[in-house]
Formats: C-alpha cells, structure tokens, sequence
C-alpha cells in the first residue's frame, strides 16, 4: 500500500473569520505537466488576497500555506473554523508558513 502525500492548503481570514481555504496539494504537480506540455500553467489568486488584504488592513488579514495530514480536506480545515476559530488560527500560525500578515504584534496604547 503506497503513502499518500500530505494535504496542502492556502488559508486566508481576518478579524471576523475565516475567508477562504484553498487546497492546493495537487498545484506543483498540475504547475510541471502544464511546462511538459506547453500549456498554460495553473494560477494561485496569491496576488489577488494580497491586494485585498492591503486594501482592508482594518480587518487585519492574515494568509498561510499548510502542509496537513492526508485524509484532512478542505470541508474539515472549514469546520475547524467553525468550531474553534481562535485554536484554527493557533495552530496554522504555529505550524503553517506566513504568506501576508497584518496581524497587530503589539497591544495599543491608551493615554
């Protein structure tokens, strides 16, 4: 019986939950065969949630990319949000690799 590579996924939220997963375990195997075959190869919307990120700092987005068991989907990394949103965000920030960030690093101030 042959392992089954890990999941990955493309997560992005901000201060009023979760926006989108992408699963995106398959994109560098799709990215090689479109370069094989001359075709044009598969595109991640990373530009895009940036721009929108940047264009609502106030909501504080946040995006990753994790790498995740494989049998996890996308349907569970949904209801992992759902249910607990804050231990969701936890575990991606500990485990998962920072793609844009506006998450505030220290407390405001008030005088």
């Amino acid at each position: 019986m042959s392992k089954r590579e890990p999941n990955k996924f493309l997560v992005m939220w901000d201060n009023q939950g979760l926006e989108s997963v992408l699963d995106i375990s398959t994109y560098e195997q799709k990215l090689m065969w479109a370069k094989l075959s001359n075709t044009q190869p598969p595109r991640l919307p990373i530009v895009e949630m940036i721009w929108r990120a940047r264009s609502n700092a106030h909501r504080f987005y946040e995006i990753y990319t994790i790498t995740v068991d494989s049998n996890v989907t996308t349907e569970d990394m949904r209801n992992i949000f759902e249910g607990d949103p804050q231990e969701a965000v936890n575990l991606i920030r500990a485990r998962g690799t920072v793609i844009y960030s506006d998450r505030a690093k220290t407390a405001p101030v008030i005088v």
